[in-house]
């Protein structure tokens, strides 16, 4: 099994029955939850490596694991990396064969992917075997990676972790720790609040408006009554946000659509969602823009219901604006 070019890394999850008799190392220390094992892939199902065969063997386990990597390397028909632009930012997909998610474990690969990112620190979401996706932002990464898990979990399709990892100079270092925030901001007046609120739920239409390859924001303006319905009875904390108007909110989009990257407005309203509301009040602003996000994304395409119903062009954009601001994934 060792001198075969097949002979690959593979990732699994931690709770993988196998993993009581096959050579296996962690991803990443807990709380990551992957596993790597090592075996040849075949067209119904891997043969593993089993931890007897390798004592047998003669070979250590860092023998076998930098043998199967260097395989990685040598293997034919890589696809590339799809940019999916999500509020005039790029976050990098591959999808393809099973082996695709064992491309995280080759270091020259992930050095070059760092590349693409012009040294900013780069995320990994690995949510099936089929499945790959980076960016620069894990908030906006975990939205996507969660749907994506949540899809590949529905439809058995090889799923393996719903976290966000972080690359460092070409391998996987840890698990992204979404506790770690900044300080919170200070106090702000009632009118400076509703009008960041008003520009982040502004930022977060123009942001879906884009995905649907829409230039026109006579649409959009109903949008903020929605938004209201949505998060229903005001606490009052919530209470200055009836004082916006329609008129307020599509002045907000028009300045809006002049800018080349709306996702900043997402991030601000992100920011005070998160460090200017108490946790309840912060998870209703939250999930009623995400709420409103949705009936634009739904309106005109005949999809309905759950989130994942919609086309991939819109769902991506759509969990990433969830990751975002910590809401629910739909």
């Amino acid at each position: 099994m060792f001198d075969d070019p097949h002979f690959f890394p593979f990732l699994q999850h931690n709770s993988w029955k196998g993993a009581a008799s096959c050579l296996v190392r962690p991803l990443v220390p807990p709380p990551g939850d992957l596993l790597i094992t090592y075996g040849i892939a075949g067209d119904s199902q891997n043969q593993y490596l089993t931890q007897e065969a390798q004592e047998k063997s003669g070979y250590s386990e860092a023998d076998m694991h930098e043998q199967a990597v260097e395989n990685l390397r040598h293997r034919h028909g890589k696809i590339p990396w799809s940019p999916v632009t999500i509020g005039g930012e790029d976050v990098l997909l591959r999808t393809g064969d099973p082996v695709i998610s064992s491309d995280v474990l080759n270091p020259r690969g992930m050095k070059k992917l760092s590349g693409a990112f012009a040294g900013e620190t780069v995320y990994l979401g690995i949510p099936s075997v089929f499945t790959v996706v980076a960016s620069n932002d894990p908030d906006l990464l975990s939205g996507i990676v969660h749907g994506l898990h949540r899809e590949a979990e529905q439809e058995k399709a090889g799923p393996l972790s719903a976290l966000v990892y972080v690359l460092t100079d070409g391998a996987i270092t840890s698990a992204y720790d979404s506790e770690t925030r900044s300080r919170p901001i200070a106090a702000i007046d009632a009118a400076k609040f509703t009008t960041l609120v008003v520009e982040g739920v502004a930022a977060v239409a123009v942001v879906m408006s884009r995905a649907r390859g829409e230039s026109d924001t006579s649409a959009l303006a109903p949008l903020w009554p929605l938004f209201l319905r949505k998060l229903g009875a005001r606490s009052p904390a919530l209470h200055s946000l009836a004082d916006a108007t329609t008129d307020d909110f599509s002045t907000a989009i028009t300045s809006l659509m002049a800018n080349q990257r709306p996702l900043a407005g997402v991030r601000s309203l992100a920011k005070l969602v998160r460090h200017a509301l108490p946790p309840d009040d912060g998870a209703r602003v939250a999930n009623a823009a995400i709420a409103a996000a949705l009936a634009l994304g739904q309106a005109g395409t005949g999809f309905f219901g759950v989130g994942r119903s919609l086309p991939k062009h819109l769902r991506l954009p759509l969990w990433g604006l969830a990751g975002l601001l910590g809401g629910e994934v739909p």
